[in-house]
C-alpha cells in the first residue's frame, strides 16, 4: 500500500511565489534526493514519488539495494555544494570514513547513502524555504510532457498521491528513475529530437548481509573469498557476490556451493537461507541519451540520462549522479527571470561533454573531481605512465600512452549502439581505437591499438587480498593496479562504487 508522504513544514518563503516552482522528482535514490535537496534550498516545492519503501522500513536482510558503495572525492564535492556532507550530517552518521584514502570519502551502503540523505531531509528542512514531500511505494510509470504531469502505473499510487500529482502541472520534472527510466521512455516517444541508445546487461550478481561481521571494521572495503564487503556503522556488513558459471543463481546451498567458505562465519543462517531466494541483479548495461532536457520541462539526472558503458569496473553511479543533481540545482539558481526552458537547454549543452565522457569510461580515480571531459586529456585512469600493457581474455592490447584493457562483449553483442563501446568518441578523447576512426580496435576480442591514455582493471584474483593501503592503486592510478603494469582480466570483478 502505498504510504502517506514524509514531510516538515518548511520555514517562511524567502522565493517570490511567481519564481517559485512546483517540482516533481521520479525515484527516491541518491541522484532524486539530492535534487530535492538543491531545490529546495532554494525555495522550490518539491514532491518525490518512489516505487519502493524507505530503507528503514524494508530493513537489511533480503534487500536487493543494499550492495556496497563509496562516496568518493567527486560525491562528497557534490555533497557539500548540496549542503549534505557537514561533520555532524546524517549521511556521515550512516556511512563511516573511508580509512584507507588519504582525502575525504565514505563508504557503506547504497541504502545507508540514501537513508542518510532521507534524515538530512527531515532535519534541514525546517530550515530551508522549500518544502520536500517524499511518496513511497508508489512507482511512476511514464510523463506527460505537454500536460507535464506524471503517469502511475494501475493501482501503484494511493488516491492522496495522484491528487497531489496532478493538483497541478510541474514547472520541473526530474527523471531520477535509473537506467530502465520509464519517464525517459515514455518522453522518448513523445520527443524526436530525443534519442537512445541501450546497452545491454552480461554482469550478474546478489547482495549478501553479514550480520556477524566481527574483526572486520567500518571504513574499508574488504575482500572475503573475492567477495567486496563494506561495515556499517549499525554492525551489519554488506557485500556483492558475482554470479558466474553453471549452476550459480540457483537453487539450495548456493553460497557453500560457490566456495565462499572465508565469507559463511559472517552471514547467519537466516540470511543463507534468504540468499537462495534473493532475486539477480544486472549491472553494466542501461541507457544514454542524446541531449538531458525534454518538452521544456523534463530534466535527465544519473543513470536516467547516462549509464557507463563498461560492465565490469564499477562505474561510480552514485557520485554521478549527486554531481548531476548539484549541477542541475546551480543552473537554476541563476536563473533569474530566464525562461525555465531556455535554462535547462543551457544546463543540458554545457553538461553533455562531461556525460558522454562518463559514458566513454573518462572516470578518473577515487581522488578525481576533475570534468569527465577533462580526465583523458590529464592522463588519469593510466595502467603505466607510458606504454602500458594489459590482457583481456588473453588477447593483448597496445597503448602509446598507456592501455586500456576493456573486457570483450559476449558472443552475438556486437551490434551495440552508438554510445557503446567504440562510438566516435573513443577516437575523440581516449584514442584512437575500438572500431574508432584512426585505430586497429576490436570489441571481439582480437588485439587493439589504442593511442589514448587508459587503464587494465579487473585483475585481482581472490587470494591477492594484501592489497596497498591506498586500494587498488589509487595513489593517482598512475603506477597501475597494485603498483603494476599489467592486468589480467580473469572476470573476478572490481568495485569501485556505484
Amino acid at each position: 500500500m502505498p504510504r502517506a508522504p514524509s514531510t516538515v513544514a518548511p520555514a517562511a518563503e524567502s522565493r517570490p511565489a511567481a519564481s517559485r516552482l512546483r517540482v516533481a522528482v521520479a525515484g527516491a535514490g541518491p541522484g532524486g534526493l539530492g535534487c530535492a535537496i538543491g531545490l529546495a534550498r532554494q525555495g522550490h516545492e518539491i514532491h518525490v514519488f518512489e516505487r519502493l519503501d524507505a530503507p528503514a522500513v524494508r530493513g537489511l536482510v533480503s534487500r536487493g539495494r543494499s550492495y556496497p558503495v563509496a562516496v568518493e572525492a567527486r560525491g562528497m564535492r557534490a555533497l557539500e555544494r548540496l549542503g549534505a556532507a557537514s561533520p555532524h550530517s546524517a549521511v556521515r552518521r550512516h556511512m563511516p570514513q573511508r580509512q584507507d584514502f588519504s582525502f575525504d570519502a565514505l563508504i557503506g551502503s547504497r541504502d545507508a547513502l540514501v537513508q542518510g540523505l532521507l534524515e538530512h531531509i527531515e532535519e534541514s528542512q525546517p530550515t530551508w524555504p522549500g518544502s520536500v514531500h517524499i511518496y513511497h511505494c508508489c512507482g511512476v510509470a511514464g510523463v506527460d510532457l505537454s500536460r507535464r504531469t506524471l503517469e502511475f502505473a494501475p493501482g501503484a499510487a494511493a488516491p492522496g498521491v495522484e491528487a497531489a500529482a496532478r493538483a497541478a502541472p510541474f514547472d520541473l520534472i526530474c527523471a531520477c528513475d535509473g537506467r530502465n527510466s520509464p519517464v525517459r521512455e515514455s518522453a522518448v516517444l513523445q520527443v524526436a529530437d530525443l534519442q537512445v541508445s541501450h546497452h545491454e546487461d552480461w554482469t550478474r550478481y546478489k547482495t549478501v548481509t553479514l550480520d556477524h561481521p566481527r574483526g572486520l571494521t567500518p571504513g574499508r572495503m574488504h575482500f572475503l573469498d573475492g567477495v567486496h564487503v563494506a561495515v556499517l556503522p549499525d554492525g551489519t556488513a554488506v557485500g556483492r557476490i558475482g554470479m558466474k558459471g553453471a549452476g550459480k543463481g540457483s537453487g539450495a546451498g548456493q553460497l557453500r556451493r560457490m566456495g565462499l567458505n572465508g565469507l559463511m562465519p559472517y552471514v547467519s543462517a537466516e540470511e543463507e537461507a534468504a540468499f537462495d531466494s534473493r532475486r539477480i541483479n544486472s549491472e553494466g548495461g542501461g541507457a544514454n541519451a542524446s541531449r538531458l532536457v525534454a518538452g521544456g520541462c523534463l530534466a535527465l539526472v544519473g543513470d536516467a540520462a547516462t549509464s557507463y558503458v563498461e560492465s565490469h569496473g564499477g562505474h561510480g553511479g552514485a557520485n554521478h549522479a549527486l554531481e548531476m543533481a548539484a549541477s542541475l540545482a546551480e543552473a537554476l539558481t541563476a536563473q533569474g527571470g530566464a525562461d525555465l526552458a531556455e535554462v535547462l537547454r543551457a544546463w543540458s549543452e554545457a553538461r553533455m561533454p562531461d556525460e558522454l565522457a562518463y559514458a566513454r569510461g573518462q572516470l578518473g580515480g577515487p581522488a578525481d573531481t576533475s570534468p569527465y571531459r577533462e580526465l583523458s586529456a590529464k592522463g588519469k585512469g593510466k595502467g603505466k605512465g607510458m606504454g602500458g600493457k594489459g590482457k583481456v581474455d588473453g588477447k593483448s592490447v597496445h597503448g602509446s600512452g598507456a592501455a586500456h584493457a576493456h573486457p570483450t562483449p559476449e558472443p552475438g553483442n556486437r551490434e551495440l549502439e552508438p554510445h557503446s563501446w567504440g562510438q566516435k568518441g573513443w577516437s575523440e578523447g581516449v584514442g584512437a581505437g575500438w572500431k574508432g576512426k584512426n585505430g586497429k580496435g576490436k570489441v571481439d576480442g582480437k588485439a587493439g591499438h589504442v593511442a589514448g591514455a587508459a587503464y587494465a582493471h579487473d585483475a585481482v584474483e581472490p587470494s591477492k587480498k594484501d592489497l596497498d593501503p591506498q586500494s587498488w592503486g589509487q595513489r593517482g592510478w598512475s603506477a597501475g593496479w597494485k603498483g603494476k603494469d599489467k592486468g589480467n582480466d580473469k572476470g573476478k570483478g572490481w568495485w569501485g562504487g556505484s
